[in-house]
Protein backbone atom coordinates (compact mmCIF):
# COMPACT_ATOMS: atom_id res chain seq x y z
CA UNK A 1 0.00 0.00 0.00
CA UNK A 2 3.16 2.09 0.08
CA UNK A 3 3.02 3.28 -3.59
CA UNK A 4 -0.82 3.99 -3.87
CA UNK A 5 -1.57 8.20 -3.03
CA UNK A 6 -3.58 9.59 -0.20
CA UNK A 7 -6.28 10.48 -2.34
CA UNK A 8 -7.19 6.30 -3.78
CA UNK A 9 -6.80 5.78 0.06
CA UNK A 10 -9.14 8.18 1.33
CA UNK A 11 -11.43 7.31 -1.63
CA UNK A 12 -11.10 3.10 -0.49
CA UNK A 13 -11.91 4.12 2.98
CA UNK A 14 -14.61 6.13 2.23
CA UNK A 15 -15.59 2.33 0.91
CA UNK A 16 -15.15 1.02 4.26
CA UNK A 17 -11.59 -0.73 3.27
CA UNK A 18 -10.05 -0.89 6.82
CA UNK A 19 -6.41 -1.78 5.61
CA UNK A 20 -6.45 1.90 3.17
CA UNK A 21 -7.36 3.26 7.07
CA UNK A 22 -4.88 1.67 8.47
CA UNK A 23 -2.09 2.84 6.24
CA UNK A 24 -2.89 6.73 6.55
CA UNK A 25 -3.04 5.89 10.01
CA UNK A 26 0.34 4.58 9.88
CA UNK A 27 1.78 7.48 7.49
CA UNK A 28 0.36 10.43 9.27
CA UNK A 29 0.71 9.12 12.90
CA UNK A 30 3.79 10.71 13.14
CA UNK A 31 2.99 14.74 12.46
CA UNK A 32 -0.41 14.51 14.32
CA UNK A 33 1.16 13.56 17.29
CA UNK A 34 3.93 16.12 17.00
CA UNK A 35 1.25 18.86 16.11
CA UNK A 36 -0.22 17.25 19.27
CA UNK A 37 2.84 17.61 21.58
CA UNK A 38 3.49 21.09 20.70
CA UNK A 39 0.04 22.32 21.17
CA UNK A 40 -0.13 20.43 24.30
CA UNK A 41 3.15 20.11 25.82
CA UNK A 42 3.06 16.35 27.28
CA UNK A 43 3.19 12.53 25.56
CA UNK A 44 -0.61 11.28 27.04
CA UNK A 45 -2.16 14.36 25.76
CA UNK A 46 -0.47 14.22 22.36
CA UNK A 47 -1.51 10.90 22.56
CA UNK A 48 -5.09 11.37 23.44
CA UNK A 49 -5.59 14.13 21.27
CA UNK A 50 -4.13 11.82 18.23
CA UNK A 51 -6.75 9.56 18.77
CA UNK A 52 -9.47 12.10 18.74
CA UNK A 53 -7.76 13.39 15.25
CA UNK A 54 -7.88 9.76 14.01
CA UNK A 55 -11.82 9.23 15.01
CA UNK A 56 -12.39 12.91 14.08
CA UNK A 57 -11.32 12.91 10.85
CA UNK A 58 -12.94 9.15 9.73
CA UNK A 59 -16.44 10.67 10.51
CA UNK A 60 -15.16 13.82 8.61
CA UNK A 61 -13.15 11.52 5.40
CA UNK A 62 -16.17 13.49 2.64
CA UNK A 63 -15.91 16.53 3.48
CA UNK A 64 -11.55 15.98 2.45
CA UNK A 65 -11.33 17.28 -1.27
CA UNK A 66 -8.88 15.06 -2.91
CA UNK A 67 -7.62 17.33 -5.61
CA UNK A 68 -5.35 18.65 -2.64
CA UNK A 69 -2.83 17.47 -0.69
CA UNK A 70 -3.82 15.47 2.73
CA UNK A 71 -1.44 16.28 4.78
CA UNK A 72 -2.44 19.86 5.16
CA UNK A 73 -6.01 18.45 5.70
CA UNK A 74 -5.27 15.94 8.40
CA UNK A 75 -2.71 18.63 10.27
CA UNK A 76 -5.25 21.10 10.39
CA UNK A 77 -7.51 18.31 12.04
CA UNK A 78 -4.87 17.76 14.56
CA UNK A 79 -4.53 21.41 15.26
CA UNK A 80 -8.64 21.69 16.26
CA UNK A 81 -8.26 18.48 18.25
CA UNK A 82 -5.14 19.37 20.11
CA UNK A 83 -6.35 23.20 20.38
CA UNK A 84 -10.02 21.88 22.07
CA UNK A 85 -8.17 20.15 24.16
CA UNK A 86 -6.36 22.58 25.39
CA UNK A 87 -9.35 24.78 26.14
CA UNK A 88 -11.04 22.03 27.92
CA UNK A 89 -7.99 21.92 29.92
CA UNK A 90 -8.27 25.62 30.71
CA UNK A 91 -4.61 26.77 29.39
CA UNK A 92 -3.41 28.82 26.76
CA UNK A 93 -0.05 28.63 27.56
CA UNK A 94 1.79 25.46 28.84
CA UNK A 95 3.75 26.50 31.84
CA UNK A 96 6.51 23.07 30.90
CA UNK A 97 6.90 21.14 28.07
CA UNK A 98 8.54 17.77 28.63
CA UNK A 99 11.44 16.61 25.86
CA UNK A 100 9.93 14.96 22.99
CA UNK A 101 10.55 11.00 22.95
CA UNK A 102 13.49 10.50 20.30
CA UNK A 103 12.61 8.81 17.63
CA UNK A 104 16.17 6.90 17.05
CA UNK A 105 18.99 6.92 19.12
CA UNK A 106 22.11 8.12 16.83
CA UNK A 107 24.86 5.14 17.49
CA UNK A 108 28.71 5.60 17.17
CA UNK A 109 28.85 9.28 18.70
CA UNK A 110 30.91 9.60 21.90
CA UNK A 111 29.68 10.12 25.04
CA UNK A 112 30.31 13.60 25.19
CA UNK A 113 29.02 14.77 21.94
CA UNK A 114 25.71 12.53 23.43
CA UNK A 115 25.56 14.70 26.69
CA UNK A 116 26.24 18.33 24.56
CA UNK A 117 23.37 17.27 22.00
CA UNK A 118 20.66 16.23 25.43
CA UNK A 119 21.36 19.81 26.92
CA UNK A 120 21.25 21.58 24.01
CA UNK A 121 17.79 19.81 23.24
CA UNK A 122 16.73 20.35 27.07
CA UNK A 123 17.49 24.46 26.18
CA UNK A 124 15.49 24.48 23.18
CA UNK A 125 12.42 22.69 24.52
CA UNK A 126 12.77 25.04 27.75
CA UNK A 127 12.75 28.13 25.32
CA UNK A 128 10.05 26.48 23.31
CA UNK A 129 8.11 26.30 26.52
CA UNK A 130 8.09 30.07 27.09
CA UNK A 131 5.97 30.36 23.97
CA UNK A 132 2.31 30.22 23.62
CA UNK A 133 0.86 26.72 22.40
CA UNK A 134 0.06 28.56 18.97
CA UNK A 135 3.49 29.79 18.40
CA UNK A 136 4.94 26.34 19.09
CA UNK A 137 2.77 25.20 16.71
CA UNK A 138 3.27 27.62 14.16
CA UNK A 139 7.33 27.20 13.81
CA UNK A 140 6.81 23.12 14.10
CA UNK A 141 4.63 23.65 11.45
CA UNK A 142 6.93 26.26 9.72
CA UNK A 143 10.23 24.46 9.94
CA UNK A 144 10.23 20.82 10.99
CA UNK A 145 7.14 19.83 9.10
CA UNK A 146 8.76 22.08 6.11
CA UNK A 147 5.14 23.75 5.49
CA UNK A 148 5.66 26.69 3.56
CA UNK A 149 3.15 29.75 4.93
CA UNK A 150 0.14 29.08 3.20
CA UNK A 151 0.03 25.77 4.08
CA UNK A 152 0.97 26.56 8.02
CA UNK A 153 -2.23 29.04 7.31
CA UNK A 154 -4.62 26.71 5.83
CA UNK A 155 -3.45 24.26 8.93
CA UNK A 156 -4.32 26.63 11.26
CA UNK A 157 -6.80 28.81 9.99
CA UNK A 158 -4.60 32.10 10.96
CA UNK A 159 -3.86 34.59 7.57
CA UNK A 160 -1.09 33.73 5.80
CA UNK A 161 0.51 37.57 6.67
CA UNK A 162 -0.68 37.01 10.29
CA UNK A 163 1.05 34.01 10.40
CA UNK A 164 4.18 34.98 9.34
CA UNK A 165 4.41 37.81 11.75
CA UNK A 166 4.19 35.03 14.86
CA UNK A 167 6.73 32.55 12.93
CA UNK A 168 9.15 35.97 12.91
CA UNK A 169 8.44 37.11 16.85
CA UNK A 170 8.63 33.67 17.79
CA UNK A 171 11.85 32.91 16.28
CA UNK A 172 13.27 36.41 17.77
CA UNK A 173 12.05 35.45 21.19
CA UNK A 174 13.82 32.11 20.95
CA UNK A 175 16.56 33.68 19.47
CA UNK A 176 16.56 36.50 22.52
CA UNK A 177 16.53 33.97 25.06
CA UNK A 178 18.75 31.41 23.59
CA UNK A 179 21.46 33.85 22.27
CA UNK A 180 23.35 34.35 25.39
CA UNK A 181 23.15 30.82 26.51
CA UNK A 182 25.06 30.19 23.16
CA UNK A 183 29.21 30.35 22.83
CA UNK A 184 30.35 31.56 19.85
CA UNK A 185 32.66 28.96 17.90
CA UNK A 186 36.28 30.08 18.18
CA UNK A 187 38.40 29.56 15.35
Amino acid sequence: MESIGDAELVRSCRDDDARAWSELVRRYSPLVYRIGFRVLGNQQDAEDASQETFMSAYRSLNTYDSTRPFSPWIARVAYNSSLKRLRASGSGRTTTLESEPAASDESGTGPEAGAIRAEEKALIVAALSRLAAQDRVLLDLRYREGLSHSEVSEVTGIPVNTVKTRVFRARGYLKNILSPLIKPVQS
